[in-house]
């Protein structure tokens, strides 16, 4: 059964339908999921804009309470410093009008008593505040406390903390005439002593007096508290809002039930209320959901409130709303959000239908004018199997049409080219094929001339290395010898002074026997001092001899001892130039190899270094060896202090036949001798760097 074949344009119309279908489909979908997501959020973002602002209305009308709570706490003593100020300045006033009233009438023993009976049964603070007097002398005048102790001298008196009050007040009016004064004092009909009292006094001249009263700050601050409870009592916000305030042992100040004690009152549910609050206003403050108790006269119902503590006091104060009022606003608030999103999703579902139905009929048109292209194209390409063709695209209805009808003719054009390029390919290959054999041929003449070439290479590598030993014997032979003619200069320098002596010693013998002085002791001691300078001499010829012996097998040996043997060989030469030889052992310890070569090593080293020194004139010149032995191998560094080798030649020192000497004084093999040393035969490493005063060879074993 054949398969059944659709039409571009049905496929076209077909596929744009589904495209569009789908994108619709979708946008719906997403549409729903961002409008269902945005009502969400909406409705979060109500519940949280229709509880927050409560709630922070509750939190600012608590802390407004508090703040003038604090307020006046804070204003106690300055308050109560007022008070007592006022009413001494009254009493004051009251007993220089009496004074001056009956002046000359009485005599000053009557004006001392009108003045004490005018001032004794006055009260204020509720009964608490009274007027007292007392001599500059010590003697109590007037106590309307404690009428016993007037007259007598209270000097002596001292309150809880042994303070003496009365001498205290009077260098208090004698030095300043008036101010206040704080100390501890009884109460009233209160047992103790140990109460906190702030007194104001001031100097009357007339009786050489001074008048005060006081006030007990637990009286004030229970004043002030009970004003600021009054005031708490009257606040009121809101519909039905208002603060409440209570103490931490459950008692009641301010709000519902107030004067009782709430600690043990529950709710419905028989949770602790006043509890929880006291609690919460201790760890710091804040929210709290619960039921209102049932209370004669106060609204049922689930509450939330904000409560903070006051700790000096031991408060909790709070406000509260009802959590059904908030609630009812939310739903009323979601019913009309849900409104208005079936309202937006309807119309945006009617507003889709019809933009399918365009859509539809847009594809419509197109499939149509996509038909008509294609017979065009198909006509063209009939043409084009037979011959030549041409497709004219104005006369295609698409722009993407027209450039693919561009391209065909293009297409028909570069095939008709093709066919003529064919052709020369073909003639062009014949040629290349003749040129190939012809590579060929010459090809295998090159190859035989290889295999003739690698027929001899051998012979010639062998020869390369037969030369390059021989080359290298010849290096060794002449380091060598520059080695003895250094060594036989060493000579020369070791000898110089013993023959200078023998020569001095016999001229000494031909002296004394020329003045008939030469006896047989004399004699002796020239001829023992002789043969000392001879077995010198002969000693030295051994120690040069020795040091030019081969060696054959490695041994172990002594690092230091084969250094001080190469200085030994050098002293003299040394100390003709004036170069100073330094030596720092640091214990470098024994190594494995060849003694006598390793001491050459250091040798032809030491010997550059002090031709460097005296080539450039050094002021102070001086080689120092530092030998050590650090992280298991053998250290020894060869420094100088003749300035250092150029940069541009350090590279090249160990170079053989390179020198920076006269050809008559070097021979550029001590410092190639030295490495090969070092580094092939000893299996360590040879390398040079400059320091700040000269060079430093570093040799590691």
């Amino acid at each position: 059964m054949d398969r059944k074949v659709t039409t571009l344009p049905r496929t076209l119309l077909v596929n744009m339908v589904m495209i569009v279908t789908v994108a619709v489909g979708l946008f719906v979908l997403l549409s729903l999921y961002f409008e269902g997501s945005r009502f969400e959020q909406e409705r979060h973002e109500l519940d949280r804009n229709m509880l927050e602002p409560r709630k922070q209305e509750l939190k600012r009308q608590v802390d407004s309470a508090i703040e003038y709570l604090e307020y006046r706490r804070s204003r106690l003593e300055e308050q109560a410093q007022d008070d007592i100020r006022q009413r001494v300045e009254e009493a004051h006033a009251v007993a220089t009008h009496i004074v001056a009233r009956y002046r000359g009438e009485k005599s000053p023993e009557e004006l001392q008593d009108l003045v004490r009976e005018a001032l004794r049964p006055i009260r204020y603070a509720g009964g608490k505040g009274y007027y007292f007097a007392t001599g500059l002398d010590g003697t109590e005048q007037l106590f309307a406390d404690r009428p016993s102790l007037e007259g007598k001298n209270l000097l002596r008196m001292q309150d809880t903390e042994g303070r003496y009050v009365i001498r205290d007040m009077i260098r208090l009016a004698r030095t300043k005439g008036a101010g206040f004064y704080r100390y501890t004092w009884t109460k009233p009909d209160q047992p103790g002593k140990h109460f906190r009292k702030i007194s104001y006094l001031k100097k009357f001249a007339p009786f050489n007096w001074f008048i005060g009263t006081g006030l007990y700050l637990d009286d004030v601050e229970q004043q002030v508290k009970t004003d600021v409870a009054g005031y708490l009592e009257n606040i009121r916000f809101g519909k039905d809002g208002y603060i409440f305030a209570g103490q931490w042992d459950g008692y009641t100040i301010a709000g519902p039930a107030k004067g009782k004690n709430m600690l043990s009152t529950t709710d419905a549910e028989g949770n602790p209320v006043v509890e929880r609050l006291i609690q919460l206003a201790k760890s710091g403050g804040g929210y709290v959901t619960y039921r209102m108790p049932d209370l004669s006269g106060v609204r049922q119902g689930a509450k939330m409130s904000y409560v903070r503590g006051v700790k000096d006091w031991q408060w909790y104060v709070g406000a509260g709303i009802y959590v059904e009022d908030v609630e009812s606003s939310v739903r009323q608030a979601h019913h009309e959000m849900v409104t208005r999103m079936v309202k937006t999703v309807l119309l945006l579902v009617l507003i889709l239908a019809l933009f399918v139905a365009f859509a539809f009929r847009v594809a419509q048109r197109a499939a149509a004018r996509t038909q008509v292209a294609l017979d065009h194209f198909h006509r063209f390409f009939e043409q084009a199997a037979t011959g030549s063709a041409y497709l004219a695209p104005e006369s295609l209805p698409f722009e993407e049409l027209q450039s693919i009808a561009c391209s065909a003719n293009q297409m028909v054009e570069e095939r008709r080219r093709i066919e003529e390029e064919l052709h020369q390919q073909a003639v062009l290959l014949e040629q290349e094929v003749a040129e190939r054999q012809e590579a060929q041929e010459s090809l295998a003449g090159s190859k035989r001339e290889l295999e003739a070439i690698n027929a001899t290479l051998n012979e010639r590598i062998a020869a390369e290395v037969a030369e390059n030993i021989e080359k290298n014997r010849i290096m060794i032979h002449q380091g060598r010898l520059a080695a003895m003619g250094e060594m036989i200069s060493s000579i020369a320098h070791q000898w110089r002074q013993p023959l200078n002596n023998l020569g001095i010693m016999l001229q000494s013998i031909r002296f004394d026997h020329d003045l008939q002085e030469l006896d047989q002791e004399t004699l002796d001691q020239h001829v023992a001092t002789g043969m000392e300078m001879i077995m010198y001499m002969s000693k030295t010829i051994d120690d040069f001899r020795n040091f030019f012996m081969p060696e054959r097998e490695p041994q172990s040996f002594d690092l230091m001892g084969a250094v001080r043997s190469a200085v030994s060989l050098l002293k003299a030469s040394f100390d003709s130039c004036g170069v100073q030889i330094i030596i720092w052992d640091e214990a470098a310890g024994s190594v494995d190899g060849f003694p006598r070569e390793f001491a050459q090593a250091v040798l032809n080293i030491l010997n550059n270094a002090k031709d460097a020194c005296v080539q450039r004139q050094v002021a102070h010149p001086c080689v120092e060896i530092h030998a050590r032995r650090r992280d298991g191998h053998a250290l020894i560094t060869i420094s100088d202090n003749a300035g250092g080798i150029p940069a541009e030649i350090i590279d090249r020192i160990f170079d053989p036949y390179f020198t920076t000497k006269p050809k008559t004084q070097g021979t550029g093999l001590g410092l190639y001798m030295a490495k090969m040393i070092i580094e092939k035969n000893m299996g360590g490493q040879l390398t040079v760097s400059n320091t700040a005063a000269g060079a430093e060879f570093r040799i590691q074993l």
